[in-house]
């Protein structure tokens, strides 16, 4: 039976016709004002979308015949040209509650065969309309992020800028819809190649893609194997002598979980061995590391979670970024001083490990050390690029997947060789392939110059004079740069992309202006060393100064989170300068204290031996959480309510904890194997 179409849906035209006389009759009658009278940006509103190609002479031929057979569609009440119709966005309730990011239906859109799915970008600065001019902070929810065209949107959302789905004929380009926008709404209009899709388009796969394929499933058949032979122990056990079978059994489920799982001293004394920039031992075990370790990724991961929130359209985002423009949102603004836990324990724990080998062996076993960081850092960061770059892009689409998803994997196509080689660091953050990976970068480099240094076997005074020298220099290097390029190292409401790029390219991801941080945890590993005596006079004044130093570091610059806030450099530059400083000090602090029994119920929380398990899985847990987070914004098809608790999120947490697992036993385990069955033999 034939749905009669003029039933379902009225007429483009009878549709305007009905909403234009009832507009008119409200205003004559309630309000008696005229029509040319409304503020420019309320007609333009009302025009859109009915006139986004109503001039077809600007249109090419081929566009022009797609927009006949769309209006003729449309005249005929014909079911594939309202549906074209009615996916594209409409102007929404709450607009002044920031519900101004609108998609659209983007599934409706791309259900047809002659239609394709665009997402433009809308700026309305050189609308001078007293109206806009009035409200726009509530328009933009009072700007948290600024943007421009030509800033990097493919890790910081742009608040400056609105973003509409439009349905149009596949004959249609991007270019033109960009100029027809831009020409009817008389308003700033980009709309990039990369964020129109058409329907059942077809990715010819290259070199990358079956590489990329061909490693996952000889992983998988490495894990399935030799997981169903280490059931079979006793058959199995007569094999193990050879190496091809040592190399396979590394792979081993069985195996990889029990020293995932397992905190005896059995596993202890492998982890010791085979991990020693992570060891939890080296003469004692250092208390309070993994709790450190463990808190840090937590708060850094809810720091990720709340921008890669923004990116998705909120009906109610101005009061939410409202509730963010408080003094309490400090707390994730200075996330800098998470990453710095991970850099002052990573100096502490190479120092540690070093210090050791030259008591013990009288050498610091450089390559030795070199080969096993390279074991544990690489497998997983390689593995989760070929991930990313080659199958991810594949498994989902939405609106924003091309910019949160296919440009991160277009991007690593071209740059991923950097990430191999540890210096993806040094070529711009706008440049670089999984951007959250930098901190593995500088990582390498600060243990590659920390060895360097003591290849040259310096005396002890030297050595204190020497990093003592950088300590210093790194804190007047972040001052100086923060100061002349005007950087700013906290994310203040309304932080401009560009000075957050030109912030991690100045000065974040180099190892020279990280180093501040890192060589207090050389210098903690010195202090470890021996053993101190304090009364509790001393003990309480050390952690007074410890508490405010922390305190400083983490709140000082609560006035940065506030609406309204103007930014000023010296402010910028005196916290880029001394937070790692602070952050250093109460750190160094705790981690003594706990070490010589002055923490007290504080060093007994650190030191829990729950905190030793997260600590296994904490690289990979670093490693998973953006490609998940970036998953969910590019799949999003509609606004939705923001509420707090999605910082929160049970489920996608629960997705970023397991794949943590996965990644833990399937490949950093399993090559950390790997390493010691290569290499153990030719050290001995």
């Amino acid at each position: 039976m034939e749905c009669d179409t003029n039933t379902v849906f009225p007429t483009l035209h009878s549709y305007a016709v009905l909403e234009n006389n009832y507009s008119l009759a409200i205003e004559e009658e309630a309000y008696d004002i005229n029509i040319k009278d409304e503020p420019k940006i309320i007609r333009q509103w009302k025009q859109f979308p009915y006139s986004y190609f109503k001039n077809s002479t600007m249109l090419s031929r081929n566009c022009k015949k797609g927009v006949t057979r769309f209006l003729t569609g449309l005249k005929h009440n014909q079911i594939w040209a309202l549906k074209m119709y009615d996916a594209t966005a409409k102007l929404p309730p709450g607009i002044l509650s920031g519900n101004v990011n609108q998609f659209g239906d983007y599934d409706e859109c791309l259900s047809l065969q002659l239609s394709q799915y665009c997402l433009a970008e809308v700026k309305l600065d050189l609308i001078q309309d007293e109206l806009y001019q009035s409200t726009k902070n509530l328009i933009h929810s009072y700007f948290p992020f600024r943007g421009t065209f030509d800033d990097p949107q493919h890790r910081i959302p742009d608040f400056s800028s609105i973003r509409w789905g439009i349905c149009i004929p596949s004959e249609c380009t991007s270019q033109e819809l960009q100029q027809f926008l831009q020409t009817n709404l008389n308003a700033k209009v980009r709309v990039q190649e990369r964020m129109c899709k058409k329907s059942h388009t077809t990715t010819s796969l290259s070199f990358g893609h079956y590489f990329a394929r061909f490693f996952f499933m000889a992983l998988l058949l490495a894990i399935i194997i030799s997981s169903v032979l280490t059931q079979f122990n006793r058959e199995a056990q007569s094999y193990r002598e050879t190496k091809w079978l040592k190399l396979l059994f590394c792979f081993s489920l069985q195996n990889n979980w029990e020293q995932l799982t397992t905190l005896g001293k059995r596993s202890q004394k492998n982890l010791e061995k085979n991990n020693n920039e992570r060891a939890n031992k080296v003469n004692e075990e250092i208390r309070s590391i993994h709790g450190i370790r463990a808190l840090s990724a937590i708060a850094l991961l809810i720091c990720h979670k709340s921008v890669a929130l923004m990116y998705n359209p909120y009906i109610n985002r101005t009061p939410a970024m409202e509730k963010l423009g408080q003094a309490w949102t400090v707390i994730g603004r200075t996330a800098i001083v998470y990453t710095d836990s991970f850099m002052l324990i990573s100096g502490l724990l190479t120092t540690t490990s070093l210090l050791k080998d030259i008591e013990t062996s009288g050498s610091i076993k450089f390559s030795e050390k070199l080969i096993n960081r390279v074991f544990r850092l690489l497998p997983n960061v390689a593995t989760l690029i070929l991930f990313c770059t080659y199958i991810l892009p594949s498994l989902n689409s939405g609106p924003l997947w091309p910019l949160v998803v296919e440009h991160h994997a277009a991007l690593c196509k071209k740059h991923m060789w950097r990430n191999l080689f540890f210096i993806h660091n040094y070529f711009g953050f706008e440049n670089m392939c999984l951007t959250h990976t930098h901190q593995v970068g500088i990582d390498m480099q600060l243990f590659m110059l920390t060895y360097l240094f003591f290849l040259m076997r310096p005396s002890k005074k030297l050595t204190f004079l020497i990093i003592g020298t950088l300590w210093i220099l790194s804190t007047i290097l972040r001052y100086e740069v923060t100061l002349k390029h005007n950087l700013s190292h906290m994310i203040y409401f309304g932080n401009p992309i560009h000075q957050m790029f030109d912030t991690a390219n100045f000065s974040y991801i180099l190892p020279t202006h990280r180093a501040t941080i890192y060589v207090t945890g050389i210098f903690l590993a010195y202090a470890l060393k021996h053993k101190i005596d304090l009364g509790k006079r001393h003990v309480r004044l050390l952690w007074i100064i410890a508490t405010v130093c922390g305190a400083l570091a983490l709140l000082g610059p609560f006035h940065m989170a506030q609406k309204g806030y103007v930014y000023n450099n010296k402010e910028a530059a005196l916290f880029g300068s001394l937070s790692p400083i602070l952050w250093g000090v109460a750190l160094y602090w705790t981690v003594v204290a706990s070490n010589n029994g002055y923490a007290g119920w504080l060093g007994d929380l650190l030191s829990w031996n729950g905190f030793k398990y997260f600590t296994k899985i904490a690289y990979s847990f670093y490693l998973v959480q953006f490609p998940v987070f970036f998953y969910n914004v590019g799949v999003q098809r509609t606004s939705s309510q923001y509420s707090p608790l999605e910082l929160f999120h049970f489920s996608e947490t629960s997705v970023i904890l397991a794949l943590s697992v996965v990644l833990t036993i399937c490949v950093e385990l399993p090559f950390q194997r790997v390493e010691k069955v290569l290499f153990t033999s030719n050290r001995r």
